[in-house]
């Protein structure tokens, strides 16, 4: 049975709209997200923060907001909680301990990217 990773980019709306059937994704489906949003998966860390940084965008991408330069990322475990991305920075306590590139970041690139290839495309193909 095939995943769909991404399913449709409406036209105009600049949002994509994630199954919210996906409970789980294949490798290629991470592989695929990390290409579009121009990451190197270099370790299993990595591997794991784009798949919450995934489920953030497919649950909340909605509720991810950009105030010039700022953006608000909702946490994935605080319900009403957000947290602050500025640039390469972010308030949640994991880049806060390791100064690397958090789920919260990697969900507000999955955001951009989708809004950068609505324009582009109506869908994005099935993966696997």
């Amino acid at each position: 049975m095939c995943l769909k990773a991404i399913n449709v980019l409406y036209e105009g709306g600049g949002e994509m709209l994630p199954s919210r059937r996906i409970k789980t994704l294949t490798v290629e489906a991470v592989s695929s997200i990390a290409d579009t949003i121009n990451v190197t998966i270099d370790s299993r860390d990595l591997l794991a923060r784009v798949v919450r940084g995934w489920s953030i965008y497919a649950e909340h991408g909605h509720s991810i907001r950009d105030l010039n330069g700022t953006s608000l990322v909702p946490s994935q475990s605080k319900s009403g909680a957000f947290y602050i991305v500025v640039g390469n920075t972010c308030t949640c306590p994991d880049y806060v301990k390791r100064r690397a590139r958090c789920k919260h970041m990697l969900a507000l690139q999955i955001k951009h990217a989708a809004a950068a290839a609505a324009p582009q495309t109506r869908a994005i193909q099935d993966i696997i």
